[in-house]
């Protein structure tokens, strides 16, 4: 069994709006030019915690830091082997780091308006970034992790 822990950042602007920050995946990688959350499998001993951090400090080019605490879980799936915990982070540091990236896995960082109210998709994301979704995209945990993000932070 393996274990994956993911999570995208949220910045609340005030009471009703914000942001979503996550990184894009290089083109010429599974999911590629596709949204994803940061994270990945968990090694030996890691909590869900201590993989996004590890994690999010690779994907982001050590432009953004996970903080203590500050997780919600927002979706758990098991597929095949694999056992996904995805959540909202709201308690990191980082400057300066929308924008394109040198690591060999993500691309860049970019971001999705939210607001309370809204009741926006995944698909609102992929129009606003003018991102033609794969089929295995459609298809992933990834794409449902996203709508229940958006979802949970337009509350």
């Amino acid at each position: 069994m393996t274990d994956k822990a993911y999570a995208i950042l949220l910045y609340s602007e005030d009471e009703d709006n914000g942001y979503l920050y996550f990184p894009i995946k290089r083109a010429n990688l599974v999911y590629g030019g596709m949204p994803q959350f940061f994270g990945g499998t968990k090694n030996a001993g890691e909590s869900d915690h201590d993989t996004i951090a590890r994690e999010m400090k690779e994907e982001s080019d050590g432009k953004v830091t996970l903080g203590a605490g500050g997780l919600t879980l927002i979706y758990k799936s098991k597929v095949g082997n694999n056992n996904y915990s995805f959540y909202v982070a709201q308690n990191y540091v980082g400057t300066n780091f929308l924008g394109s990236l040198t690591n060999s896995e993500m691309s860049s960082i970019q971001q999705f308006f939210v607001q309370i109210g809204q009741e926006d998709d995944v698909e609102d994301l992929l129009k606003s970034l003018k991102i033609v979704p794969t089929v295995e995209f459609i298809e992933s945990e990834t794409y449902e992790a996203f709508n229940k993000a958006i979802a949970w932070s337009e509350q």
